[in-house]
């Protein structure tokens, strides 16, 4: 059974799933108006093409140079103090899935019966759904002490975990991501001790795919986990599974022990609050004891020493938690930063009456604000970090940090740190779910910022509330002394129950913003500073919620997805709230890893036997490329063809997402790509870094976006006619909190040769995008291109540029001879055609077919050519001829990219990959060239779209025709399903040469 891909189907019903809720009208342009930017002193510029080597090797000289920069603040110079009793790592398990004796008699697992295998930890496994399985090991203990207690500590374990000691359960934990520990003191004796985890996964809140069904369960978990090595089902997205991930220790502790430093940094009056959590391990209240807490504060990574041993007398610790309020001034104090993210150390003893050191703890601190201003102009809540406006670039990550440190690969961490600052990034969302501690130290260490995430994605169940509103208090514990963590959202892409069937379970959207609020008051009771964005990617967004808005936008992978790329293109945004700044928190598309990553990982049987084989990409499990990018190219046949065209769309799809978003940035205050870093080969080709940390040709094009301050050029037709004016609007990006200045200058190449040049002095408004002008030149048959080039006034600013290309083709002539036009739909076509009419070729519409369908068919049957455009479910002759709307629950896509048939008549003079990016000029903008495909039975197809339905083969995808001929009788019909004819009509060289053909080639 073929499994089904979720994610596309998510992208697919978006539009429509959500009609409960009324849509937002979408955001419109920025206006501007427009001026030409005057004309200077021919200026050659050469826009550097460097090739892939050459930009790998320099690629490496950032990363090294960053490097360096960041190595001193890797360092740990304070005091390090070692608390009393010990720590000791468990590694060694023995591990068996549950089986049907186990459930009827428990003592199986306990008394060690079975097939076991010996594992080590972190351990993970899959498959997805509900199952149980074992972990199994002896715990010596050579002395147990009265005046200590011991404890076993989980860093994390997926899902429920349930600890047996000595034959008694001790606790029961779930959720997948949060630490915990076990006091085991009165259930531990001398000797040998068993113990044994039971690991319990489910299915997940969103829904787990099982055999091709989906069972929704109360596993709080998104569409990110650990992933494993199984390159069919545990590659791909980092899938969910079960084990124990996290470190397990046994630890001897005091009696008294300081459990938790929670640490609020205020730059304004340059103080820290803290809160200690003391733990009384004794079973009674001390009311006769004096303790008392000493602080040291010194840098952590630089040398200094603040203050020692500051002393505070403690009142009567309580059984259990105790939480000690402490604060500190410190003058003078280095701020936490981006470029120099300097970190003081806290060292917290805890004395008794004696004096005697009862404890120790340390935690870091950033001295850092992070702020939404909720009052900000024109819009709400644009972020601040240490009172400087900032936007957010970043990337999305999916497994690959929780990797390297279950795969003991700290290099990793600080790798892929460094990869995501050579591209201009600042913060990386660590997607749908939280992570292990030491990730976030890095982060921290290094000056990367992050955006949280609690793992709910789609729906939100009845049951698993109470198990929510636990789990986002342990995310908030997890991450809130951590500088790096300045954004956290609660659920991402959330659908409404109702519109998706699950009403008798779920909650709706409405009862969602009820969750949202009572979540985001218990994370400000854990920490008041915490900046949340409720909802991540919102596909059903409400007029007044609360907050910085999200979408996503997969519009050139998913085509049409949040809004067809044309419209983006001319500034155009999704509905949200209009009051407040919006993010895009996935863009994306995918390009399929080298051939030296797929022969170095990838099973024998997802690999050509010879490079010249026939080879496609649907043998890659779970992955895309073989359904979707034949919808922006053509099919391919052979790997190294696959691998080429794959990886050459990725590069300039994602340019185009990066300057289309930036070019709203006086609304899109957040942005992050989907992926920059792969976890395991193949496993979600939309990263623009494979998993040996090699990048792909679209990084390059992604960091070259990004560069801070860089010029853009935007413009809504790709051809021209000769005698045309070409028309580009040139804009400044700039994410710097500063006014920018420089010089920049646009030059015009007809045919190779330097016509003219156009520029002046410029000025970029901070943090934002800036209208500078347009560049207008009537053009020649032939090609033309425009370049342009922004030097900055600031010499340490990269010089950086921009081109566009247009294909020109010789003015539109007429035909000599004109059809019939029956109908208004074609009446606007008439401006392609002159002459007499030629009474064997008729265009009609759907509208007059309906109400004059016997004179059609019987012209067809007498030997003339119908060319019938419709937009409505036809009955021709004996054909039911099925209609797909975008979107639709059958995957189809709207089309941009139009196949061609080179053996039809039809086709002649149009180029394999010609048919693409009309330009409506009703809309002045590139539009969809077909919202509407069709399957017509026997037909010969003109241009269709290929899709995953009617497959002829494994390896060929099927065909839904947008423009497709059939004979009946003398004569031909032909159906069309182009969209927009009369905005595209005298606009678009390539439609109007199909459009003349239809009328004049291959009559019969």
């Amino acid at each position: 059974m073929e499994e089904k891909d979720q994610f596309h189907a998510i992208a697919v019903s978006s539009d429509v799933v959500l009609k409960s809720v009324p849509d937002l009208p979408q955001l419109p342009p920025r206006t501007y108006t427009h001026v030409d930017v005057p004309e200077t002193s021919l200026t050659n510029i050469a826009v550097p093409h460097p090739s892939e080597e050459e930009q790998y090797q320099h690629f490496l000289q950032e990363k090294a140079a960053l490097r360096a920069h960041y190595e001193p603040f890797l360092q740990e110079l304070y005091t390090k103090k070692v608390a009393p009793g010990f720590v000791q790592e468990l590694v060694d398990f023995d591990y068996r899935k549950e089986t049907a004796e186990d459930r009827a008699d428990f003592a199986n697992v306990l008394g060690y019966r079975g097939n076991w295998e010996a594992v080590k930890l972190p351990h993970y496994v899959g498959p997805a759904g509900r199952w149980n399985a074992y972990y199994y090991t002896t715990l010596t203990v050579q002395e147990i002490r009265k005046d200590r207690r011991y404890l076993l500590r989980f860093e994390a374990v997926d899902y429920v975990a349930t600890i047996y000691l000595n034959g008694r359960m001790v606790k029961e934990h779930e959720g997948f991501f949060a630490p915990f520990y076990i006091d085991v003191t009165d259930y531990l004796h001398e000797g040998d001790n068993t113990l044994v985890v039971q690991v319990h996964d489910d299915y997940v809140t969103q829904g787990s795919i099982v055999n091709g069904l989906t069972n929704v369960g109360p596993k709080i978990y998104a569409a990110t986990s650990f992933g494993y090595n199984d390159p069919y089902d545990g590659w791909h997205h980092c899938p969910p599974g079960a084990g124990i991930v996290g470190k397990v220790t046994f630890e001897e502790r005091p009696l008294y022990r300081i459990e938790d430093i929670y640490v609020r940094p205020d730059i304004d009056k340059g103080e820290v609050y803290v809160r200690t959590e003391i733990i009384n391990g004794t079973n009674t209240s001390e009311k006769e004891k004096v303790f008392s807490l000493g602080l040291t504060l010194e840098g952590r990574n630089f040398k200094e020493t603040v203050f020692t041993d500051k002393k505070q007398k403690l009142e009567r610790l309580e059984i259990d938690e105790n939480w000690i309020e402490s604060t500190f001034s410190i003058p003078n104090f280095r701020l936490w930063t981006q470029n120099e993210p300097y970190l003081y150390e806290l060292t917290v003893d805890l004395y008794d009456e004696n004096g005697n050191l009862v404890d120790t703890a340390h935690q870091h601190i950033g001295m850092r604000q992070f702020s939404m201003d909720e009052n900000s102009k024109p819009y709400k809540g644009a972020f601040y970090l240490n009172h400087e406006r900032i936007i957010l670039r970043g990337a999305n990550e999916m497994g690959h940090f929780p990797r390297a440190v279950m795969e003991h690969h700290d290099e990793h961490i600080i790798d892929d740190i460094l990869t995501a600052k050579v591209a201009h990034l600042n913060f990386y969302r660590l997607t749908q779910r939280p992570v292990f501690e030491k990730i976030y130290t890095y982060f921290d260490m290094m000056g990367m910022l992050m955006q949280g995430d609690f793992p709910f994605f789609g729906s939100i169940t009845y049951r698993c509330l109470p198990e929510a509103y636990k789990q986002v208090v342990e995310m908030e514990r997890l991450t809130r002394s951590h500088p790096c963590v300045v954004v956290e959202t609660l659920c991402n892409e959330f659908f409404d129950a109702q519109e998706t069937g699950r009403k008798q379970y779920s909650i709706n959207r409405y009862q969602a913003e009820d969750f949202f609020e009572a979540a985001q008051k218990i994370i400000h009771l854990e920490n008041p500073d915490r900046v949340l964005k409720l909802n991540e990617g919102d596909y059903a967004p409400l007029p007044n919620t609360w907050g910085v808005s999200d979408f996503h936008c997969y519009t050139l992978w998913y085509i049409a997805h949040a809004m067809d790329a044309g419209r983006m293109n001319k500034g155009y945004l999704p509905g949200v709230n209009a009051e407040w700044y919006t993010s895009c928190g996935e863009y994306g598309v995918d390009g399929l890893d080298s051939y030296e990553i797929m022969k170095k990982y990838a099973p024998k049987d997802w690999l050509p036997k010879n490079i010249n084989d026939e080879w496609y990409p649907n043998v890659i499990a779970k992955g895309q490329c073989f359904n979707l990018l034949p919808g922006f190219v053509m099919e391919q046949e052979h790997i190294l063809d696959w691998i080429r065209v794959s990886r050459a769309y990725q590069k300039d799809a994602i340019k185009q997402y990066v300057h289309m978003l930036r070019r709203r940035t006086d609304r899109i205050e957040s942005t992050a790509v989907h992926l920059l870093i792969d976890a395991w080969p193949m496993g979600w080709t939309k990263a623009l870094v494979d998993v040996d940390r090699i990048p792909k040709p679209a990084y390059y094009a992604f960091q070259e976006a990004n560069i801070p301050f860089r010029v853009s050029l935007r413009r809504d037709r790709y051809s021209l006619y000769a005698g045309e004016a070409a028309k580009v609007e040139v804009y400044l990006l700039n994410d710097c909190p500063m006014v920018k200045k420089g010089k920049l200058v646009a030059t015009v190449y007809q045919n190779d040769k330097a016509v003219a040049s156009f520029g002046k002095d410029v000025m970029a408004d901070p943090c934002n995008e800036t209208y500078v002008g347009d560049v207008n030149w009537k053009s020649e048959e032939g090609e033309l291109v425009i370049k342009a080039q922004l030097i900055s006034d600031d010499p340490h600013d990269e010089v950086t540029y921009d081109e566009v290309n247009y294909a020109i083709a010789p003015a539109l002539k007429p035909t000599p001879t004109r059809p019939r036009i029956l109908g208004d739909a074609a009446k606007p076509l008439e401006v392609l055609f002159s002459g007499e009419t030629n009474s064997k070729v008729v265009f009609t519409d759907d509208k007059y077919y309906f109400n004059h369908r016997q004179e059609i068919e019987t012209m067809v049957k007498e030997g003339k050519r119908v060319v019938l455009f419709f937009e409505n479910p036809i009955h021709v002759f004996d054909d039911d001829v099925p209609l797909w709307k975008h979107p639709n629950p059958g995957n189809n896509m709207a089309s941009n990219y139009l196949h061609i048939n080179p053996e039809s008549p039809l086709c002649e003079g149009i180029g394999l990959e010609e048919f693409k990016n009309l330009y409506n000029k009703d809309r002045d903008y590139q539009d969809i060239s077909a919202w509407y495909k069709y399957f017509w039975k026997d037909s010969t197809p003109i241009l269709y779209m290929p899709i995953n339905q009617e497959m002829p083969d494994k390896n060929h995808l099927g065909k839904k025709e947008v423009v497709a001929l059939k004979r009946f009788g003398k004569g031909e019909l032909i159906l069309s399903t182009l969209s927009n004819i009369a905005g595209f009509v005298g606009e678009n060289p390539v439609f109007d040469r199909l459009i003349q053909n239809l009328a004049t080639k291959g009559l019969i």
